[in-house]
């Protein structure tokens, strides 16, 4: 899969990320299904260093980590052959980006970190809308689900920017097909709300 660099820009300073889904890929990875849908089961626990992160295991997602020049590593995986609706979900933790602290502040930099990934896909400002909050597990933050202004390449996208429990950027991204983001829903939930830190799995032993 290629890459889409683009900037964050905000008052709180600029933030260098790398989108790691190219447009043949998901155009690939949203194809016609040729055989009756499912759904996954299982979650299996995935070592990110600074966080683990469940992804379903049954049937099994085609999961993967993307390393960019001086970025954080992103976690990337891909629904399965035959899962339904097709989807593709990644994660990034910017360890050494600190979120403003007051809510205002906070809810005004995640807007201009999610406007500015909405822009990279052909998206106004206007179409991301207001944003809503949104806690995930120990995580505090913002969302935003548009669809992508890409033609052909038309996709549903969901965008959350967070606070970790060290006020350290955490940044969601989701893709599937249009109209299909509330079906990807469950999977989402069994993913992004039980995402694991060592802060807390200390305090858990």
């Amino acid at each position: 899969m290629g890459y889409f660099p683009y900037s964050v820009f905000s008052a709180y300073g600029s933030i260098r990320v790398k989108a790691l889904i190219s447009f043949v890929a998901l155009l690939c990875c949203f194809c016609a299904l040729a055989k009756p849908p499912v759904q996954s089961r299982g979650i299996d626990y995935i070592d990110m260093k600074s966080f683990l992160i469940p992804i379903d295991d049954d049937p099994l997602w085609n999961w993967s980590i993307k390393k960019g020049d001086s970025m954080p590593e992103v976690f990337e995986a891909v629904s399965p052959e035959y899962y339904y609706p097709k989807a593709i979900i990644q994660a990034q933790h910017f360890v050494e980006e600190t979120v403003p602290e007051h809510p205002m502040a906070f809810n005004a930099f995640s807007m201009g970190v999610i406007e500015s990934i909405a822009k990279n896909f052909g998206v106004s400002e206007q179409s991301v809308g207001k944003l809503v909050s949104v806690s995930l597990g120990e995580m505090e933050g913002f969302r935003s689900t548009f669809t992508t202004g890409l033609n052909e390449y038309r996709k549903d996208m969901t965008v959350w920017v967070g606070r970790s429990p060290d006020n350290t950027m955490f940044l969601f991204m989701a893709f599937t097909e249009p109209g299909k983001m509330a079906h990807l829903q469950p999977v989402l939930d069994r993913t992004w709300k039980n995402i694991r830190f060592p802060s807390s799995l200390k305090t858990d032993a």
